[in-house]
């Protein structure tokens, strides 16, 4: 199954009712697709989650590693960004495929991408018959946003 939950987008709206509050809206993609920025919504939180890898053939074999994934808020974003309309593209990465015979390691995973932000691919595991195999590529970034007056 590619990308279960990889990417979520949560986004504060002003309330039109009675009760003067805003309230959030939460949406998930399992898939690659397009997400509209509503008018009235300048920032997001986000969580987005790459593919996990595949894991290497055999009993023996390497288990494939997790996706990555990145977490935050106050990601800026508008009307008038991503393509320019205010449509961003939501890259879903799927998992790797595990390895079908001897001697043959998982795939790795796919990123996810939403707007600026990339979560990593899973390296896929080895192969029982592949000896001292090298494992999959790991990667980790941090990012630390400030959003004050």
């Amino acid at each position: 199954m590619a990308g279960a939950l990889s990417a979520m987008i949560a986004a504060a709206f002003s309330g039109s009712g009675g009760g003067g509050g805003g309230y959030t809206v939460i949406q998930t993609f399992t898939a690659t697709s397009t997400w509209t920025c509503p008018t009235g919504v300048t920032e997001v939180e986000y969580l987005v989650v790459a593919g996990g890898a595949g894991g290497g053939y055999g009993q023996n074999g390497g288990g494939g590693g997790a996706g990555g994934y990145r977490a935050g808020t106050g990601l800026a974003v508008s009307t008038t960004g991503g393509d320019g309309n205010g449509n961003y593209t939501v890259t879903v990465g799927g998992g790797g495929a595990a390895g079908i015979s001897a001697g043959v390691a998982g795939s790795n995973g796919q990123d996810s991408v939403f707007s600026s932000i990339t979560a990593l691919k899973g390296g896929g595991g080895g192969s029982e018959t592949s000896g001292s195999g090298v494992g999959g590529n790991g990667t980790y970034r941090s990012e630390e946003r400030r959003v004050g007056k």
